[in-house]
């Protein structure tokens, strides 16, 4: 998680330019291919649509970018938190292209991520680098690989079990155009 006025930003490595952020750039530098991870368990967390901007990673056009969402629709997403790379389930994803700049894609997602996560996400206390989060590939090359960072700046309310069915009824459009100019 990055805290709140960090942004995502393009580095230079050896191995070329790749969007960042600050707190993914350091943990890479610090623990490289010995950084943890921690995937959810079926049972656990809570279920929470979350407001943000799909960011591509440098070199990876929109299009791409937007399949590449569709893609990872039942599939883990890794993201920095403290100082392992945890998951959390993309359930569903809601597209809104038209209402942000051309470098990024406003979305909200149906997820299911664990409680301590979701309640920090709440109070909009830092921003969450999703990533789809694959397998075969230690946290570091992952990051280092990703093809883009599903930026999410808010998340709702847990959701009750039946609620979920009808999550795109109770998207806040206002809060979706929101978080998607507020990430950078």
């Amino acid at each position: 998680m990055t805290g709140r006025g960090s942004f995502f930003i393009v580095h230079s490595l050896p191995s070329g330019d790749l969007m960042l952020s600050v707190v993914e750039l350091a943990i890479i530098r610090e623990k490289a291919r010995t950084l943890m991870d921690r995937w959810i368990k079926p049972d656990e967390g809570e279920v929470s649509i979350a407001y943000g901007a799909y960011l591509p990673q440098v070199g990876v056009s929109m299009g791409q970018a937007a399949a590449d969402m569709k893609a990872s629709v039942g599939h883990g997403l890794g993201f920095v938190f403290g100082d392992i790379v945890r998951t959390l389930e993309l359930i569903d994803v809601e597209v809104r292209p038209g209402l942000s700049e051309t470098d990024r894609i406003p979305f909200a997602a149906l997820v299911r991520a664990p409680s301590d996560v979701s309640k920090e996400m709440r109070h909009q206390k830092a921003v969450l680098g999703a990533f789809l989060r694959y397998g075969n590939l230690d946290p570091a090359t992952n990051i280092l690989n990703r093809p883009g960072v599903f930026a999410m700046q808010m998340f709702s309310p847990a959701m009750e079990a039946g609620e979920a069915g009808r999550w795109v009824e109770r998207i806040n459009e206002r809060q979706l155009k929101r978080s998607a100019r507020w990430i950078h």
